[in-house]
């Protein structure tokens, strides 16, 4: 899956920094649950040291590699819309537990039932910051880790939702758009390997 891990695998895309990407199958995950911090990934590795929590790896790899903000001020607003995500993406999990196979159910029912309003509550309120900023960028005149997280968070919504999930939401699209145009996300859009989500 991309998963929650992808957000981090765009921020080092962007950065051009290479790192190690451990994926498993559910056989091994059985043998390392117990190993990772929380019993739960992602987790991010470095000299030695875990970071679990996607955010935490998100905010931390956005500080070292210059998509945080470029000042305290822009940080906290770059935080406050990834948060906006966060909570919605919390509200979909019995719909992708049906999407991947781990429960059953219908997957079209259950987007239209629960999944819809996670995109579209968060699409409304990227739609009116993004048109006020006027940069296309959420944040500032430049790229924070915010507009890598909903690019990410948006594109599932079309390809594994409805792919018309986010009409009325010209600005939406065109962030999602510009995102994975940049050339270092493009290049590694290109190798991503398929996912169930």
């Amino acid at each position: 899956m991309r998963g929650r891990g992808e957000t981090a695998r765009l921020i080092f895309a962007q950065a051009g920094v290479d790192y190690t990407d451990h994926r498993f199958g559910s056989e091994e995950w059985k043998e390392i649950k117990g190993d990772m911090p929380f019993g739960q990934v992602p987790v991010l590795e470095v000299d030695g040291t875990e970071i679990a929590q996607s955010t935490a790896i998100g905010r931390y790899l956005a500080n070292e590699f210059g998509l945080a903000g470029k000042n305290k001020l822009e940080a906290a607003r770059a935080d406050m819309f990834v948060e906006v995500i966060e909570e919605a993406r919390s509200k979909y999990i019995p719909w992708v537990h049906v999407l991947i196979g781990w429960k059953q159910g219908d997957k079209d029912e259950l987007f239209n039932q629960i999944v819809e309003a996670a995109y579209k509550t968060p699409a409304a309120v990227f739609e009116k910051y993004l048109k006020q900023n006027g940069t296309g960028w959420i944040v500032g005149d430049s790229l924070t880790w915010a507009d890598l997280v909903a690019a990410e968070y948006f594109d599932k919504g079309m390809v594994y939702g409805r792919p018309d999930v986010l009409d009325g939401f010209p600005f939406v699209k065109a962030l999602t758009i510009r995102v994975f145009e940049l050339p270092n996300i493009k290049k590694y859009l290109a190798t991503r390997p398929p996912a169930l989500f």
